[in-house]
């Protein structure tokens, strides 16, 4: 089994016991949709963002990584296969994510792609604490 496999079959379905999920217990679990799609990617710009969502799947599990925008705490999913940004989470879920962050001061944020909505993906963001 390879680690995609891996990853997708801890993520895909609900965890029955949410003690010792990951390395330490679930505290929030949400589906978001991925916005800015149809922009060109921020860690290469010539890449269109919704080619590499083209050929991903439901089920497979993305980098969710923190970072700056306007001053502002926000969040981009990568595809980890070509490690380039697929998407960000919207303002309003940003602050909510991160408000675990704040909170919790030392978490692990984890996702897998759900479903296709509109031209995007939504995703599954696990939160657990370390």
């Amino acid at each position: 089994m390879g680690a995609f496999d891996f990853l997708k079959s801890i993520f895909v379905s609900k965890p029955k016991n949410k003690k010792n999920y990951k390395s330490g217990d679930l505290i929030f679990e949400k589906e978001y949709l991925i916005v800015g799609n149809e922009y060109p990617c921020k860690k290469r710009s010539w890449v269109k963002r919704n080619k590499i969502m083209k050929k991903m799947n439901i089920g497979d599990p993305v980098i969710v990584k923190k970072y700056k925008y306007e001053g502002k705490p926000a969040f981009m999913i990568i595809d980890p296969k070509t490690k380039l940004d697929i998407g960000v989470l919207g303002q309003g879920s940003a602050d909510t994510v991160n408000s675990y962050y704040k909170k919790y001061k030392s978490v692990i944020c984890n996702a897998v792609l759900t479903e296709r909505a509109a031209g995007s993906f939504r995703v599954k963001i696990y939160i657990t604490k370390k």
